[in-house]
């Protein structure tokens, strides 16, 4: 699923954007990359854990060994780069990580923020790192251990509920901020994901007629975004994550399969899928490259200080220590996988597992 690279590059690009350059987002939901991650997670996960589910029930793996498979995977993907971008910067004495790392360690860097009801801005993104990870604690134990006749309506009331947080938490706790990085309000645009792989692992008549109009459901996703907009706030904060990550869901869908003309090119390209595969670090470190730029700012008085040049500076600087920690760590940490390898897929499962394209961000 080349494509899906792509996505992701595009939906760093619009995060990092939101953050560098806030004031020139001429209104495009730019943060709203983190829930495209969150529909690509739901959807990739839920396909492996599907998978694996089949091969315990055919009895191709112990359960249990199924389970080991998924942790240890994820466990290479995901926590070796984060912990050491933490311990560096807890080394080299950055404030919001030397004095909160314990809670970024244990994965609870959104439960840090919403109790101190405030962001340390250059790790307040860990906060969606926070809720991927709880989801892929979580997650396996309901898709392998939920009744299978059960899944879909499982997968729904996760949706429903996340729709239903954001909802109800201003009315019960008024003026408490912050709620909505908590992982229940992001159950929507993770299950947006789990229903679609569940769809596409279990094939359905009305359904296959439903994925066949996924463009018009899109457009239309985007459409009453739009009118969200101009409602009001409390409206948007409910219902605006939703249909965004419809949307999402709708393009993740198209781009599994492959998408042709001139959006089909877009995702396709070679420089864009890169981002996509080195997205992980650009997503970890782009709010953290303004130190060394600041050191380099001290010791270096003619170093441009105007806001075009020191953009250039952070993009190029993250790119590089993005690509580097690619190829020389997270590479050769993802070639330990081969020690956890997944069972062999029988002739019922529906889609290939391939979690290398599953990232936290």
């Amino acid at each position: 699923m080349p494509q899906l690279d792509g996505l992701r590059a595009l939906a760093v690009i619009g995060v990092v954007a939101y953050h560098w350059l806030p004031e020139h987002g001429h209104g495009l939901p730019l943060a709203s990359g983190v829930q495209l991650f969150f529909v690509i997670s739901g959807f990739l996960i839920t396909t492996i854990l599907l998978n694996l589910r089949d091969a315990a029930e055919r009895g191709d793996t112990p359960w249990f060994k199924a389970l080991r498979t998924f942790y240890a995977r994820r466990f290479l993907r995901i926590v070796p780069l984060f912990y050491a971008v933490v311990a560096i910067g807890a080394a080299l004495k950055i404030a919001a990580l030397r004095q909160s790392y314990p809670w970024h360690l244990a994965y609870a860097s959104n439960l840090r923020f919403f109790l101190d009801q405030g962001w340390y801005k250059s790790v307040a993104h860990f906060w969606s790192l926070a809720v991927e990870e709880q989801f892929y604690l979580l997650w396996p134990l309901v898709v392998f251990f939920a009744p299978r006749q059960r899944l879909l309506a499982w997968f729904t009331g996760v949706l429903l509920s996340g729709i239903a947080f954001r909802a109800l938490f201003p009315l019960v706790l008024p003026g408490v901020r912050l709620s909505e990085i908590l992982t229940p309000a992001s159950f929507d645009s993770l299950a947006l994901g789990a229903l679609l792989a569940y769809s596409r692992h279990v094939p359905n008549a009305v359904v296959a007629r439903i994925r066949r109009h996924r463009r018009a459901i899109g457009l239309s996703a985007v459409g009453a975004y739009i009118l969200v907009v101009y409602v009001g706030e409390a409206t948007l904060a409910v219902a605006g994550w939703t249909l965004l990550s419809l949307a999402f869901a709708a393009a993740v869908d198209a781009c599994s399969e492959g998408v042709r003309g001139p959006v089909g090119r877009i995702v396709s390209n070679p420089g864009l899928r890169y981002l996509g595969r080195i997205s992980y670090g650009i997503y970890l470190i782009h709010n953290l490259v303004w130190y060394p730029i600041q050191w380099l700012g001290a010791r270096w008085p003619g170093l441009p200080q105007d806001t075009l040049s020191q953009f250039a500076f952070r993009t190029l600087l993250t790119l590089a220590l993005a690509s580097l920690s690619f190829h020389l760590f997270e590479t050769p940490l993802n070639a330990l996988k081969r020690h956890f390898p997944y069972p062999k897929l029988g002739d019922s499962a529906r889609t290939k597992p391939n979690d290398e394209t599953a990232l936290a961000a």
